[in-house]
């Protein structure tokens, strides 16, 4: 017997359990790598020139103000966790312009970005996460804005339903925030549905599939 699920995120499965019971599980490959890197970019870019908010004023009727913006060229960008979109996007924290969260969510990784790791952190430096939500600890991340010690905040993933950013915080000025749409794309879509068929055709043969 086997479970199979048409995503990456298989923590909502008690993997224990299905395995001490003789159930294989399967998950889709990580085709949402390129979609999300790209994303995280757009993040980047969006805050440093301040697009979103005068494409906000305009659509208001309002003549938006000549906000200065912060050039790109020179920073440096520090990359937590290395595996696959921070490969992708290719000490640490007193160094960096900006901060990429991207370890796996895991125990031990929860709140990983705490007041003593943002005290860290270059000030003005910017904070952006495409990874997990519970990556941050959102107390303190508030905190680091409130003192200005944290530059700027750019997320796809939070605290809330479907790791979507958590409201309160999204809400904030100076905050970019999107609605956990990283791997939102019609490519993605149609690549992990790609992924499962080929590995369920695996696994009729009574071979397991490769966790990609």
């Amino acid at each position: 017997m086997a479970v199979f699920r048409c995503a990456v995120d298989i923590s909502d499965i008690d993997v224990d359990a299905a395995s001490a019971n003789g159930v294989l599980v399967g998950r889709a490959a990580k085709s949402f790598v390129p979609s999300t890197a790209e994303l995280a970019l757009g993040l980047y870019l969006d805050p440093s020139r301040s697009i979103a908010e005068s494409t906000v004023d305009y659509h208001k009727g309002v003549e938006p103000p000549q906000r200065p913006g912060r050039q790109l060229r020179g920073q440096t960008a520090g990359i937590v966790g290395y595996g696959a979109i921070g490969t992708y996007l290719a000490d640490l924290l007193a160094a960096s312009d900006v901060v990429f969260p991207l370890a796996h969510s895991t125990p031990a990784t929860e709140n990983l970005i705490d007041a003593t790791v943002l005290a860290k952190m270059k000030p003005g430096a910017s904070l952006l996460n495409v990874s997990r939500g519970e990556l941050l600890d959102e107390h303190a991340v508030a905190a680091a804005l409130d003192s200005r010690h944290l530059g700027g905040l750019a997320m796809d993933v939070g605290r809330a339903a479907d790791q979507r950013p958590s409201p309160d915080l999204a809400a904030r000025a100076g905050v970019v925030a999107t609605p956990h749409l990283g791997g939102l794309t019609p490519e993605n879509a149609f690549a992990q549905a790609a992924s499962s068929v080929e590995q369920i055709e695996v696994m009729l043969v009574g071979e397991a599939p490769t966790d990609r």
